[in-house]
């Protein structure tokens, strides 16, 4: 059995080596890294001791060795992912600005992929499943499909964490309501940012958003706040305010994804909901500090250092098999 699996379709991403260089000119890039938001978390569970497999596409070119091999190399079961010849592996382009806001440029799409491929093998029983939102637009191939994985693991006792990924650059608020809502109701983890739960809630309070997220029927409600930590909570417990760590931020793309595959972690190890949330905001920190959505990805061995030299020993055994 998996302690944890997720699908989608690969990616790489290529950036701009410095702020404020539009997309729109000529400016060098750094890459290709490996990317997709599914699979930044499961290379972090994986990295974290957790087992995972993947599911999905990608293609049978260069870039597609590049994200390919690296969850190979981070110990993800990849029986599950089909390499195709004519697909164009999709890269996302991104700049950042000044401010600290992020533009992207996506390359290339999965919507001619036949999902029901019989290549296509769906991995054995797991404890959880963790689905994006980024594929569940209404005609997105992925959405059936990850409907399919869902019901089976639920059926065989599993359970879901859910990041709803919001883009609004992808589809409108009322779209986002309608996708995401199935999902949250089915969750046992749900791990919108402050800024997706303010939107999807309609409201500038982030206590009523998490007291209407838990209403709508998940066990946990995640509500990652960047810098400032994240808030969890659940009907039981009550809310709390976890602080985030101070670091040297060099990329923060892929921090949330990173931030969810260690609070699944944590709380598959056994930790309260309140170690839980700090062992993500460490984890998710941690990540920012490389340049690439996914070479931030910390190894237990990395993690416990990080851990210890913060005073936070006591997460440490967590993280030893």
């Amino acid at each position: 059995m998996y302690d944890l699996i997720s699908l989608g379709a690969l990616s790489v991403e290529f950036l701009r080596p410095a702020v404020d260089m539009p997309l729109d000119k000529i400016h060098p890039f750094l890459g290709p890294f490996p990317s997709s938001s599914s699979a930044i978390t499961i290379s972090t569970a994986a990295r974290l001791g957790l087992s995972t497999a993947f599911i999905g596409v990608v293609g049978a070119d260069l870039f597609g060795d590049v994200v390919y091999t690296r969850l190979l190399d981070d110990g993800v079961d990849m029986e599950s992912v089909v390499r195709l010849k004519g697909l164009a592996t999709r890269m996302t382009f991104v700049m950042y600005r000044s401010d600290g806001s992020r533009v992207f440029n996506f390359v290339g799409d999965s919507s001619r992929v036949d999902l029901n491929d019989s290549r296509f093998k769906l991995p054995g029983s797991t404890r959880n499943l963790h689905l994006s939102g980024t594929m569940l637009a209404p005609g997105s191939p992925w959405r059936p499909l990850c409907d399919k994985v869902l019901e089976k693991v639920l059926s065989q006792g599993g359970s879901l964490s859910f990041d709803p990924n919001f883009r609004p650059e992808n589809t409108d608020i009322a779209s986002y309501r309608v996708n995401s809502a199935p999902y949250i109701q089915q969750c046992r983890y749900f791990l919108p940012s402050k800024e997706e739960l303010l939107a999807y809630v309609g409201t500038q309070s982030v206590e009523q958003a998490v007291e209407a997220a838990l209403e709508m029927g998940p066990e946990v409600v995640v509500v990652k706040c960047g810098a400032e930590g994240c808030i969890v909570a659940d009907a039981h417990q009550g809310v709390f305010a976890i602080p985030g760590f101070a670091v040297d931020c060099i990329d923060p793309t892929g921090a949330g994804d990173s931030f969810n595959a260690a609070f699944i972690c944590a709380r598959e190890r056994g930790l309260g909901l309140e170690d839980s949330g700090l062992f993500a905001n460490a984890v998710g920190a941690f990540s920012t500090t490389r340049r690439g959505p996914m070479e931030g990805s910390p190894h237990r061995a990395e993690l416990q250092a990080f851990l210890t030299e913060r005073g936070y020993s006591h997460l440490a055994p967590f993280l030893v098999d």
